[in-house]
């Protein structure tokens, strides 16, 4: 005969255990991972060719650096430029608003010029991260971001967090309307307007951060439209650094530029264009393809003030400012390796 009376305080003893054991793991402090250690863990690739793949920082080695110096803490201030089709908006624009949302639970303003540019940057570039993560499921599903189409203005995730969206386009009374202690805005060059009252849009939007100068955290996103634009300026004032690596022919270290990538002005078709190759700017030798990675598996970051020596040793003191920012050129990418 089965002893109910038993089986009752044996099953009332096993919930006391695990409610035991549930309340104790939930009064555990989480370690916070590192943006890296984050994009790693959580998130997967929305599109091109790695669609679906888990982000891995080896596919483009040269944000690497750029994750380092958001952990360490030393700067709260980060711009970053480069060509179109380089990954530099989903690596220094995306995945800083997902780390800021997801893992450090901190609302996010996001600056971006007008609705339209709103409404893009959300349905085509965070929305779409966001679905490939494992935080999908903190999607709403109800309100503004629960559907395509529309204006988006504030997206609040069913953890709390909300993304906010800043328009440059509108009045300072609308900028002036939410405060946060995150700002990521991208193609900023298109905010560097003067309002009459105070001064450039961008200005505006950092200003509206509730923390303190050493508190708040700003990331800054655009490819250079002119030597007058906003990001040119933030890079030069910042640390101004480059990633510079080791030509297998010289051994001299460079940053080989738009004007050192030759064998496409001329081509006839776009297969003859996809075979140009980068040049090292001293010795002018073509680097292959391997070899253009394997240097780009040995980059070492020059930031101004340093001196770089004949044998790749970086000397100096970085000039001091919160500010750290990167220079990149097409030669860093590693998604143009056929």
């Amino acid at each position: 005969m089965i002893d109910l009376r038993a089986l009752v305080n044996d099953t009332a003893a096993d919930n006391s255990e695990s409610f035991v054991h549930d309340f104790l793991e939930s009064c555990k402090i989480k370690k916070r991972r590192t943006i890296k250690e984050f994009a790693e863990d959580e998130l997967r690739i929305p599109d091109g060719p790695f669609k679906g793949m888990k982000y891995q920082t080896k596919r483009q080695p040269v944000f690497a650096s750029w994750w380092d110096h958001v952990d360490a803490g030393t700067y709260n201030r980060f711009a970053i430029t480069g060509p179109t089709q380089s990954g530099k908006s989903y690596q220094c624009f995306v995945i800083p608003i997902l780390y800021c949302l997801f893992e450090l639970k901190e609302t996010v303003v996001v600056g971006v010029y007008d609705d339209a540019m709103a409404r893009d940057k959300w349905e085509q570039d965070l929305l779409p991260a966001i679905k490939e993560s494992s935080f999908a499921d903190e999607l709403p599903t109800r309100g503004q971001g629960s559907r395509g189409g529309g204006k988006v203005k504030s997206v609040t995730f069913k953890s709390g967090v909300t993304l906010r969206f800043m328009m440059g386009c509108a009045g300072e009374k609308a900028r002036a309307g939410f405060t946060a202690r995150v700002l990521a805005a991208t193609e900023i060059d298109g905010m560097d307007k003067e309002s009459e009252r105070e001064g450039a849009i961008i200005d505006q939007m950092e200003v509206r951060l509730k923390a303190s100068d050493v508190k708040k955290i700003v990331f800054l996103e655009c490819t250079v439209s002119n030597e007058e634009g906003r990001i040119w300026n933030e890079v030069q004032n910042g640390t101004n650094s480059r990633a510079i690596m080791p030509c297998p022919h010289c051994d001299k270290w460079v940053q080989p530029e738009f004007e050192d990538h030759h064998g496409w002005q001329d081509a006839k078709n776009a297969l003859e264009a996809e075979r140009a190759l980068f040049h090292c700017p001293k010795c002018r030798r073509p680097w292959s393809e391997e070899q253009r990675k394997d240097a780009i598996g040995k980059y070492r970051l020059l930031h101004e003030g340093q001196v770089l020596g004949d044998d790749g040793t970086i000397s100096g003191e970085v000039k001091p400012t919160r500010t750290f920012s990167l220079r990149l050129s097409a030669v860093h990418n590693l998604s143009l390796i056929h």
